[in-house]
């Protein structure tokens, strides 16, 4: 695998200045932003998929172990926080539930893979308004999408859910770093992140997981921009749940409704800060 492999460049590296350390590494960041501009096909396949299955009234569930799985997490929760996402649509699996430290053995657990995927797409969560269709109103659910990150491609607790996903009927997605893994070929669509061997060999947090944020940013805000949640370059679905996003939803309300500061706020306090309402969305 490459990102297990020595970085010819890097040899040598622990007895180096801090400024050369830095520099090395600033240099192989800028792979990272290579290997996606690489990928973006692929990402904004995925980025329809994901707007697609929202839009249907399915749900989106992310799996990943580790440093993977602790990125998607990061994006799943800006999700429902900034588009104003209904609890459940959009979820996270993490091997282990290791969001903080590592659990031993977690990755490699296929058994938990099954349960616990099986347990995120029978879950019930409440279809809101901007959803193109009701779950009562259809035949049958409509379609999930399981998405599975890891920088090798192999990990089995993410190939093993992606298999299920499968045998399950969901669409699948794979995202990884190395040319060839596995769960490139088991996924539906998939996408490769080549970010090569890292500064430390192994170390996949660093250009492997800077790659995988980055092409979750850009699948995440376009399938917002699809599903309506974004309007212009504005969270008009944000849910303003502290002051600095209550200010921010009073800055978009002046935006869009031409009103001033006092106006904007009350507007938002008479729609009990439902910013969507306050806009007349």
């Amino acid at each position: 695998m490459r990102t297990e492999e020595r970085h010819p460049d890097t040899a040598g590296l622990a007895a180096m200045a801090t400024d050369d350390i830095v520099r090395k590494m600033s240099t192989e960041d800028e792979k990272a932003v290579e290997a996606v501009k690489a990928a973006i096909p692929d990402i904004c396949v995925a980025a329809e998929m994901v707007a697609e299955t929202y839009s249907s009234g399915g749900k989106v569930v992310y799996v990943g172990a580790g440093t993977s799985g602790r990125i998607a997490a990061t994006d799943v929760s800006e999700i429902s926080q900034c588009y104003g996402i209904e609890p459940g649509r959009f979820q996270v699996l993490i091997a282990g539930r290791a969001f903080m430290q590592s659990v031993s053995g977690a990755e490699d657990d296929t058994e938990a893979a099954h349960k616990d995927l099986n347990a995120a797409l029978t879950s019930p969560v409440r279809i809101g308004e901007g959803v193109a269709v009701v779950q009562a109103q259809v035949d049958r659910l409509p379609a999930d999408l399981v998405i599975g990150v890891s920088a090798s491609g192999r990990t089995p607790y993410v190939v093993e859910a992606i298999r299920y996903a499968a045998r399950r009927g969901a669409k699948t997605i794979g995202i990884a770093n190395n040319p060839g893994a596995p769960l490139l070929h088991e996924s539906e669509h998939s996408i490769l992140l080549d970010t090569g061997p890292e500064v430390i060999a192994g170390a996949t947090r660093l250009k492997a997981g800077t790659a995988q944020k980055m092409a979750l940013n850009m699948i995440s805000v376009a399938a917002m921009a699809k599903c309506g949640r974004i309007k212009d370059n504005l969270m008009t679905h944000l849910a303003p749940m502290n002051d600095k996003l209550r200010l921010r939803a009073i800055r978009i309300v002046m935006s869009q409704l031409g009103l001033d500061e006092s106006a904007a706020k009350k507007r938002l306090e008479d729609a009990s800060w439902n910013l969507p309402a306050a806009l007349g969305s």
